[in-house]
């Protein structure tokens, strides 16, 4: 089966493509750090949303998180992030409410039903 990094792109690409602004947006941090992110949406509302990902392993919840808070803090508007678990797996709930603080995750059993409301 595909990752979650992958499964994530795939349904962004087949069901979200219209909605995509392109590949490898760069946003630029609070901290003047640069990250790419490759799943960013314009929404109706001309608001955009970043669609990432995570993998369950400490090092990627960890810089996931300090990547949307960075975000976060540079305080874009009309920036929604949400990030993606693969909820196949077992998370424990200190996982879930760290990655919280940087980006509102979203399981990737609920992801599509999530973004059709977005994009709505």
């Amino acid at each position: 089966g595909l990752n979650v990094h992958e499964a994530v792109r795939v349904l962004v690409r087949q069901k979200f493509g219209r909605f995509l602004i392109g590949h490898e947006i760069e946003l630029q941090g609070q901290s003047d750090k640069k990250y790419r992110f490759d799943n960013v949406l314009a929404l109706p509302s001309s608001e955009r949303l970043i669609v990432d990902s995570v993998s369950h392993h400490a090092n990627s919840i960890n810089s996931r998180t300090v990547t949307h808070i960075d975000i976060k803090q540079k305080g874009y508007t009309g920036l929604y992030q949400r990030i993606v678990f693969d909820d196949r797996q077992q998370w424990e709930a200190e996982e879930l409410s760290l990655l919280g603080v940087g980006a509102i995750p979203v399981a990737l059993s609920e992801a599509e039903r999530v973004l059709i409301r977005m994009v709505a």
